[in-house]
């Protein structure tokens, strides 16, 4: 195995960078997030509503009425729900319910680390090389608290898997029950990409040992068909429906997928060839080529964009399979015989140990902006929305605001309701493409069908920028003017 010492600089690095950015992250306790590079704004809000209007119930404040949590995987808001009861304060409770992400993720890294006989200092290592890596951080930043918390039990779900692999199932194997579950409900791409390794599992055990694995993921899904039963029912006619994660942006030679379409071909590589160098010093990896195969063969389905084609593989976005390929890469490096390696090969990746954390930070700081404070602009809005009466929409592009933010923070901090809302996924094509065209037609002056849209949809107050002569031109009533940001009522 690799020596310690070779891991000092980059547990050094990553985990002071890493504090750095829990500590900028912190702000959202107390400020909330309005910027477009933001997920926040949508898991805060279903905090909240979870709160105030309790699981599956109707959420009057979006989409004219909504299921909570019927399309989305109820987790990592269930997880938050105990710490709003304490704090009282759904910002708070996800920030904190994030920090337990990387506690808990500690435990279960330092027990497999444990598992594999790495020394303590492997364990730190492997730690902050997955939990902050820059995908990760970029997780923390915009939000995708979700499948930060399906990741967290990803590494309990390899813990169990990683120790079956070597020992025949026994009684303990019941802990696999509740896992499974947990990851499923927690993020369902996370779940069917982690999948694969039970698949793994199941192909090198016995016969009993298979049925086992049967029986163990059928309570699995019995237990967990609260949600996913209702999900799969009703997914045909939602916008979820018709998402394909890998076929939106690895097929794609748009600009904004560059990053997901490089970083999909550079961690699948780095995973062969770990892979390979595994393969090349270690007999036990050799004798345990069946296992492995497995993520193999995704991987090479995955570079070759053949993944994009096959059904359910094609679902999770690259990112949740660039981070499944790093972790399983990570493990392999943290458990290489490096000694059964040339002198060149050895010092490659001693090497890259080393600048390896050094590029990382420089990454996160050049693509992942850190927590953007209050400007004019946020000011400005932020003091209109009280005069809101009604339910309201908000038109007009800062370049700066989300508008789904700023429906989530009009819901938690004023009670207010908009035909739209953040996260499309339970909400039918018709009503979806209701709302793109009434900003189409304020956008090309036909009023007539504008103040038509705002009528059929109840909409009372509409919260503009750069577009309130539109507004009057349209025959609304201008109830209030800021610098940035005007009100107007729907006569």
């Amino acid at each position: 195995m690799i020596k310690d010492r070779w891991f000092y600089l980059g547990i050094l690095i990553i985990g002071i960078f890493l504090a750095i950015r829990l500590i900028d992250q912190s702000k959202i306790m107390w400020m909330f997030p309005l910027d477009y590079a933001n997920d926040h704004s949508a898991h805060i809000a279903k905090i909240h509503f979870l709160a105030k209007y309790g699981y599956g119930n109707i959420v009057p404040n979006w989409w004219g009425g909504f299921p909570l949590l019927k399309f989305y995987h109820p987790g990592s808001a269930l997880f938050a729900l105990p710490l709003f009861y304490i704090f009282q304060s759904a910002q708070i409770a996800e920030f904190i319910a994030m920090l337990f992400i990387f506690f808990f993720g500690f435990i279960s890294v330092y027990f497999m680390g444990k598992n594999m006989n790495w020394s303590v200092v492997k364990r730190v290592a492997f730690f902050f090389f997955f939990f902050g890596n820059p995908l990760f951080i970029s997780y923390l930043r915009v939000g995708r608290f979700g499948e930060m918390f399906g990741f967290f039990w990803a590494t309990v779900l390899f813990l169990i898997i990683i120790w079956y692999k070597d020992h025949e199932i026994d009684k303990k194997f019941l802990f696999f029950i509740p896992v499974y579950g947990i990851l499923l409900v927690s993020h369902i791409s996370v779940f069917m990409v982690f999948s694969s390794l039970v698949f793994a599992l199941f192909l090198i055990k016995s016969f009993r040992e298979k049925i086992l694995i049967l029986i163990s993921g059928a309570i699995s899904l019995a237990w967990t068909s609260f949600w996913w039963l209702p999900f799969y029912i009703g997914i045909r006619d939602t916008m979820v429906g018709g998402f394909y994660g890998l076929q939106r942006t690895l097929l794609t030679s748009t600009p904004y997928t560059l990053g997901d379409r490089l970083t999909s071909f550079i961690i699948p590589i780095a995973f062969l060839i770990i892979f390979y160098f595994s393969w090349k010093s270690s007999n036990k990896f050799r004798k345990d080529w069946l296992f492995y195969s497995v993520p193999l063969i995704l991987c090479v389905l995955f570079i070759t964009r053949i993944a994009a084609f096959i059904p359910f593989v094609n679902r999770p976005v690259p990112d949740t399979y660039n981070l499944y390929f790093l972790f399983l890469s990570l493990f392999m490096l943290f458990n290489l015989n490096i000694d059964g390696l040339s002198r060149k090969f050895r010092k490659i990746i001693l090497t890259g140990l080393v600048i390896l954390p050094i590029i990382w930070v420089l990454i996160s700081i050049q693509l992942t902006a850190f927590f953007p404070v209050y400007g004019p602009l946020e000011d400005d809005l932020v003091s209109i929305l009280p005069s809101v009466q009604g339910s309201f929409m908000s038109v007009g592009s800062t370049g700066r605001i989300y508008s789904h933010a700023v429906y989530a923070y009009a819901a938690i901090k004023h009670d207010l309701t908009t035909p739209s809302g953040w996260g499309a996924e339970s909400v039918p094509f018709d009503h979806t493409s209701r709302l793109w065209q009434l900003q189409d037609d304020l956008t090309n002056d036909r009023c007539d069908e504008f103040t038509e849209g705002l009528d059929y949809l109840g909409v009372t107050d509409v919260v503009a920028y750069e577009d309130c002569d539109k507004l009057k031109e349209c025959g609304l009533t201008r109830e209030l003017k800021k610098e940035y940001f005007c009100l107007y009522r729907n006569k």
